[in-house]
């Protein structure tokens, strides 16, 4: 059974739509038997016309997803209009991830015309009843088990599994720093010997030293883990970086779960915990041209509840804090000889890369570029 709260989709119901020669597109099977909603008006996409078959459909009600996989059979002398057109659909809630039964419509349409054409399932009257007890056991064992293995006769079975679908992971970028989300799949899935280094504070660099191992192999490590929802990554802490509040700042202004969540990430151990007001406050007094080192500074009595470190990585975890990074740009570039440096100093590339990549502080890295002549564009 999968233990993630979020996967799979709950299937609402399963049905079985055929071209009927008299009546047109109709649903002839469906489960649960109250599950009712706009079939007409959606008809002609569920039971389309021959050429269009044969193709993924996925359709929006406003309050369902339905996916099909209408299919096609042509046989002159066996179907009265010289061909048998169904769809066995699934319905589950708009909004959510529904990639995961993308395949299962497939592979169902797949099953029920290799059927049809060995035993004549679908259009015999005395076989097709059978499928309503299939699809409900079909929807109870997807909802509950994420699988399902239903014997039909002595040589056929339908079997399903699904799968969770994840994104294109991001690429690592040495500057960035690892956050793990899951302890028990970091250890399954990462490599032994970066573990002990993913600790919220290393970049990917930083651990790829201290693990010795390669750079190039400790970023595929990452977004292996990145891939599996492991790790989020972040930006380098550090004093001198500057932040803005974003819109979404109203979800924890609204969430009681996520300001909760919050007081308990951000919390000094040495300290009382903050209330959440005098934390969002500080939240919405972060602005791009103040450092957080000034800032502590006008807050000093606020923030001596509240580790700052995991105060800044909770507001760009959860997508409401902006690090504004600071980007040098040459202010003669045809002036200057072409050296290492001033390659980075052409406005792509930011300050986090460049001390990272020339192993240097911040306040070297500023000084060196000065000696050449830049301005800063921030963004």
């Amino acid at each position: 059974m999968a233990t993630d709260p979020d996967f799979p989709p709950r299937l609402l119901a399963i049905f079985y739509s055929v071209f009927d020669d008299i009546t047109g597109p109709k649903i002839l099977h469906r489960c649960p038997l109250d599950f009712h909603f706009d079939f007409d008006s959606i008809s002609e996409y569920v039971i389309p016309k021959r050429q269009h078959c044969n193709k993924l459909v996925s359709l929006s009600t406003g309050e369902y997803r339905i996916i099909g996989y209408p299919t096609c059979l042509i046989d002159q002398s066996k179907y009265p209009r010289n061909a048998l057109i169904f769809n066995l659909c699934v319905v589950l809630e708009e909004g959510g991830d529904t990639n995961c039964y993308i395949d299962v419509v497939r592979r169902l349409a797949r099953n029920l015309k290799a059927l049809e054409e060995q035993t004549a399932f679908l259009s015999d009257e005395g076989k097709v009843w059978k499928l309503w007890s299939i699809m409900d056991q079909l929807l109870e064992d997807l909802n509950n088990y994420c699988e399902c293995m239903i014997p039909i006769d002595d040589e056929n079975i339908i079997n399903i599994k699904l799968f969770p679908t994840y994104r294109t992971p991001q690429r690592a970028k040495a500057w960035q720093v690892p956050i793990c989300t899951s302890m028990t799949k970091l250890k399954c899935l990462a490599h032994e010997m970066v573990v002990p280094f993913i600790d919220g504070i290393n970049s990917v660099k930083r651990i790829s030293e201290l693990a010795d191992v390669e750079l190039a192999l400790t970023k595929k490590c990452m977004e292996h883990l990145l891939y599996y929802n492991c790790l989020i990554m972040v930006d380098i802490f550090q004093f001198s970086n500057c932040y803005t509040v974003l819109h979404d700042i109203s979800n924890l202004e609204i969430s009681e779960c996520l300001q909760a969540e919050c007081v308990a990430y951000t919390s000094n151990s040495h300290s009382p915990s903050t209330g959440i007001e005098t934390i969002l406050n500080l939240y919405k007094s972060l602005h791009q041209e103040i450092t957080i080192r000034q800032w502590i500074a006008e807050h000093r009595s606020e923030v001596k509840g509240i580790d700052i470190r995991r105060f800044i990585s909770f507001g760009v975890i959860k997508g409401f804090l902006y690090r504004v990074m600071k980007y040098p740009v040459l202010l003669n570039p045809t002036s200057q000889k072409v050296n290492s440096l001033t390659k980075f100093a052409n406005g792509n590339h930011h300050m986090d890369e460049i001390c990272t990549e020339f192993e240097c502080s911040l306040v070297e890295a500023q000084e060196a570029l000065e000696q050449l002549g830049v301005e800063y564009v921030y963004k």
